[in-house]
């Protein structure tokens, strides 16, 4: 609270920064379920087809998407 009687400025600048990465949160963990939704997918594609091709592609996005969920944890 202001001294003045009003609002204090930091105060919504402050919740609208933690609503601001709140947001970018909410987008980082559904563009990630979007992956594992593909991993998943293809991976019973390689599976059920004997495809190492395919499950090869899988292996190496899992590796990529490891190293990017690990720097997400860290910051």
């Amino acid at each position: 609270m202001s001294t003045l009687g009003g609002p204090d400025p930091v105060e919504g600048h402050t919740a609208k920064a933690f609503d601001a990465a709140l947001s970018d949160l909410r987008l980082q963990i559904v563009g990630m379920g979007g992956l594992v939704i593909d991993q998943v997918s293809s991976a019973v594609h390689a599976l059920l087809d004997g495809d190492a091709a395919i499950a090869q592609l899988v292996l190496s996005r899992e590796a990529k998407e490891g190293q990017r969920a690990g720097a997400l944890r860290r910051s």
